[in-house]
């Protein structure tokens, strides 16, 4: 059974309402207005997941491309198909090559967008129907569902898609939700935040770097004393 965590996400000028403990967040590496994420708004969370999401109708992020010495490469994780978004045409044009290439592919949206998604990528020339089925991830948007019910269906296949994280909980629909970790009196609405149930393994959080070897030898001639200790206990017991 996938571990769940919390998954924040906003635009970029609410990046700072974010919790800074955050064990996953979601971000736009396209847009305007105060949508995209600058480098420094990344950076402020070095502990946490990073899921990187492309918002344009074209998929400029998130189309594959290959740099000068022909690697595969991509600058999104995931394709949000909201309005005035991207769409589920343009996502299934996509999908091909980003699996022909070994890479993940992910979509955002709700559930009557990924059904129309699963349709189209079910019809892409060349590929029988079927072809992706288990093999794209999904991100799910679904207020009408509670924060349990989304948990539920982490790790589920629906419509052909693996559900790698179920986002129940917005400004709109859920106004008053105080902000996980949050600040102080901090909700939803006054923090423009996004919740999520996620897979803590789906673009998961770094591990944290080995503690120095000084650190690890100290804790090692602990242990040590301790086992020595017992063990003189337990000869005097037996003298």
């Amino acid at each position: 059974m996938a571990q769940l965590v919390t998954m924040f996400d906003t635009i970029g000028d609410d990046y700072t309402n974010i919790p800074l403990n955050a064990p996953k967040i979601g971000g736009y590496v396209t847009g305007t207005g105060g949508v995209l994420w600058g480098a420094h708004a990344w950076a402020r969370f070095p502990r946490s997941g990073h899921v990187r999401t492309d918002q344009t109708p074209s998929g400029s992020a998130y189309a594959m491309r290959r740099d000068p010495g022909g690697k595969a490469t991509v600058l999104a994780d995931c394709y949000d198909m909201e309005d005035w978004a991207g769409t589920p045409t343009r996502f299934a044009q996509m999908v091909p090559d980003r699996h022909d290439a070994g890479l993940p592919n992910c979509g955002y949206g709700t559930p009557s967008t990924m059904a129309t998604a699963a349709a189209l990528l079910d019809q892409v020339p060349g590929r029988a129907a079927g072809w992706w089925h288990g093999r794209v991830d999904w991100w799910l948007a679904d207020p009408d569902l509670n924060e349990h019910e989304a948990a539920a269906l982490v790790g589920t296949i629906m419509h052909g898609f693996v559900i790698r994280a179920v986002q129940w909980a917005t400004p709109t629909t859920n106004p008053g939700t105080p902000v996980p970790d949050g600040a102080p009196g901090a909700t939803l609405k006054s923090a423009n935040l996004d919740l999520s149930v996620a897979d803590a393994a789906w673009f998961p959080a770094p591990k944290p770097p080995p503690a120095p070897w000084q650190v690890q030898a100290l804790q090692l001639a602990r242990e040590n004393v301790q086992h020595a200790q017992a063990l003189v206990a337990f000869l005097e017991a037996h003298q």
